[in-house]
């Protein structure tokens, strides 16, 4: 095919343009590039770091997983405090500001607990926390507590335990507050265990 023959500045004009778009093309794909190799950066990959470990009816037992949801209620300033742990992952997904949040505890998991407890102020006011089905008029209290062991390693939980009574105290600075359970289980056994691990936090503001 033949091309025209064009005026000398009209293919001047058409060259400069065709070399401003390939230059175009390249800075972008240096960019994309680019970009790539951050992202790949940013990619942590998942590790199960010890936090803590504990022993129970001769058992040993670790916590890799913590992870805290703290619903705010900013009318009342009162927080309710979902605790996780675990020795395997955890799910969360908080959907954002007034909406309910989603967790899951493995199945598969030796070790499991979830607490929920409340409190006024900016943080985990430090202090005893009791176990009070009702709501006592300091705002400071748990009123769930459950735990799920597989002793034998099967897979399945074998037992599941309930708090009927006992204390949480508190102390140090969220995320990263140390727990001292001190708790009567619905089995019957006192649960007298430190925690001082950390938290993976999320907040679910209302």
């Amino acid at each position: 095919m033949l091309m025209p023959h064009l005026p000398k500045s009209i293919y001047i004009y058409t060259l400069i343009k065709i070399m401003k778009a390939l230059n175009y093309l390249f800075i972008f794909s240096l960019m994309m590039i680019s970009c790539s190799k951050d992202s790949d950066s940013n990619i942590t990959p998942a590790t199960n770091t010890n936090l803590a470990e504990l022993t129970f009816n001769g058992n040993n037992y670790s916590i890799t997983n913590a992870k805290m949801i703290d619903t705010y209620h900013s009318i009342d300033e009162k927080h309710q405090y979902m605790l996780l742990f675990s020795d395997k992952d955890i799910v969360v997904d908080v959907g954002g500001f007034g909406s309910s949040f989603y967790y899951a505890l493995p199945l598969a998991s030796r070790f499991s607990m979830k607490l929920k407890m409340y409190s006024y102020g900016e943080n985990i006011v430090n202090g005893t926390y009791i176990f009070d089905d009702n709501e006592p008029q300091n705002y400071q209290f748990f009123n769930q507590f459950s735990m799920s062991i597989d002793s034998n390693n099967d897979g399945y939980s074998d037992s599941h335990m309930q708090a009927v009574s006992g204390t949480i105290t508190s102390s140090g600075v969220e995320p990263n507050n140390t727990l001292h359970f001190n708790i009567q289980l619905s089995n019957g056994q006192i649960f007298d265990f430190v925690y001082s691990g950390g938290f993976e936090y999320f907040i679910n503001n209302y």
